[in-house]
């Protein structure tokens, strides 16, 4: 704001002197006091006619008539007062106080000339005011703020994003800017695991969508974006498959539905599915250890309410990726028992599980996976290292298989719910003794084989992770979108035998 007072302070004072001096209107022998025409009363004239001062005097006459220019005038009186306005904000550091007591039409008309502060006064205080700004204001910051989301050559400035989510918020914006909005602001990608063994049954993937830069407002929406009717999740949609060199396609019917919020000061976040190209059918006959083979993905990524299934923005995509084939007895992932991340998992709650729900005998049912038995929740934060293996639990003396799993090392918090599907249930008498116990043990022992589908992963937990004493219930798990430990988890820690470091 600075330099706009004093640029507008100095071209005051400018066309001040200007006016002041104003514009020749005739020429010829004036009297400097009254400015009387002198002429034709001849240079030997004593006084002057008309005020009697005397003209032999130096400086007496003048040889120009001036008129002041009152259009200029009124002008520069005006720059030179906002200039002075200006400068007394800047030097007494009042700015937000006194932007904050202006009426909307002088901070509009002044963030029209590029005032920066009252840009800032209209995206921290005038956006949910009420009253609220006119519908004529909202259109121009909408409008402005979408050109500046298209410039890739301008740095972002968060403001308009802070205008763009307020829009949406309170369904300001049309179906096409919507879609524009969205489609300048995610950004989708695929990743493939970097090597296969050779004559591997599936390859893994994993479709990302991410709030990038140029979604960022002032203080991002906390959660799910909202549309004015509901809040906004993300569709997944991954339709096909398969490789382009030889010629190998599969259908992929892969759907998820993702959260992800417009990043604000604290940053934003990533939504994402994984799943697999399953390759039982590929002839690998020419293939040698060594090629490169490019595979691919044909996606698309929604925006959806959940509230009725409106879709604001649909974009669809087909992405590839070159995977090196290594010798079908190459590691490709390998198990770590590093001392300090293994003391990470028993000095703070990097993982939890929620209660293990058994289902009651009459929602048991058949499906091309096995029989459906239970369900639980992973919860994660922050961990340090991938992981991987096979998850059993323990009661008794006996064990049961519940589920593999697997997932990368990642920032910030992760659920992800599983259910127990299996093709050999334990018998009723044993799940029943598990409830009546209301208790088990649970645990997670490291296995890389089902992380070798994980896109980047190359080394996993190599110890076992223990979830003692975890809760058994009939009754329906509530999963909350919380990164807290709550009573009913239970949190893993590494196992016995490496109870120290």
């Amino acid at each position: 704001m600075l330099p706009l007072a004093l640029i507008l302070f100095t071209l005051g004072l400018v066309l001040l002197a200007f006016a002041l001096r104003g514009r020749v209107a005739a020429r010829g022998r004036f009297c400097r006091k009254c400015r009387f025409d002198l002429q034709g009363h001849g240079p030997d004239a004593a006084a002057c006619p008309e005020c009697g001062r005397e003209l032999a005097r130096p400086g007496s006459t003048r040889p120009v008539l001036r008129r002041s220019r009152p259009v200029v005038l009124t002008l520069g009186v005006l720059l030179f007062l906002a200039g002075t306005t200006l400068l007394a904000i800047s030097a007494t550091n009042n700015t937000a106080r006194i932007f904050a007591a202006l009426p909307d039409r002088v901070v509009l008309a002044l963030h029209a000339v590029g005032v920066d502060a009252a840009f800032t006064e209209i995206a921290t205080n005038r956006l949910d005011r009420t009253p609220a700004l006119a519908d004529r204001a909202w259109e121009g910051l909408i409008l402005a703020a979408l050109e500046h989301q298209s410039d890739d050559a301008q740095p972002w400035n968060p403001r308009h994003g802070e205008v763009l989510m307020r829009a949406f918020e309170q369904a300001r914006m049309d179906p096409a800017q919507i879609d524009r909005y969205f489609a300048n602001g995610f950004v989708s990608s695929v990743s493939f695991t970097q090597t296969l063994r050779h004559g591997a049954d599936e390859i893994g993937f994993q479709v990302s969508q991410t709030s990038g830069p140029r979604l960022a407002s002032l203080s991002g929406s906390n959660g799910l974006p909202h549309d004015g009717t509901d809040d906004v999740w993300q569709e997944f949609s991954v339709t096909a498959g398969g490789l382009r060199d030889p010629a190998f396609e599969v259908p992929l019917p892969v759907r998820g539905m993702t959260g992800l919020d417009i990043p604000g000061p604290v940053g934003g976040g990533m939504g994402s599915i994984s799943s697999k190209i399953p390759l039982a059918d590929l002839d690998w006959t020419g293939v040698e250890p060594g090629t490169e083979l490019v595979f691919f993905v044909r996606y698309a990524v929604s925006m959806r309410r959940m509230s009725d299934g409106h879709v604001h923005h649909r974009a669809e995509r087909t992405v590839e990726h070159p995977v090196r084939v290594l010798p079908s007895d190459a590691e490709t992932v390998r198990a770590d028992a590093d001392p300090e991340t293994v003391a990470a998992f028993r000095e703070s709650p990097i993982i939890r599980i929620t209660p293990l729900r058994i289902l009651p005998k009459d929602q048991r049912t058949r499906t091309d996976q096995g029989w459906d038995i239970g369900e639980f929740g992973i919860i994660t934060v922050d961990p340090p290292i991938a992981l991987s293996g096979r998850i059993v639990a323990i009661h008794e003396g006996r064990e049961h298989h519940i589920a593999d799993f697997a997932m990368d090392a990642a920032t910030g918090h992760g659920i992800r719910g599983r259910r127990w599907r299996t093709e050999n249930p334990p018998e009723d008498a044993v799940l029943d003794a598990w409830l009546d116990a209301g208790r088990v043990t649970i645990e997670l022992r490291p296995d890389p084989r089902p992380a070798e589908r994980l896109p980047g992963v190359v080394r996993i937990l190599g110890v076992p992770l223990r979830f003692e004493n975890a809760r058994v219930t009939a009754d329906p798990i509530e999963h909350t979108q919380t990164s807290a430990t709550l009573p009913e988890h239970t949190v893993g820690r590494p196992g016995p035998d490496h109870a120290e470091d």
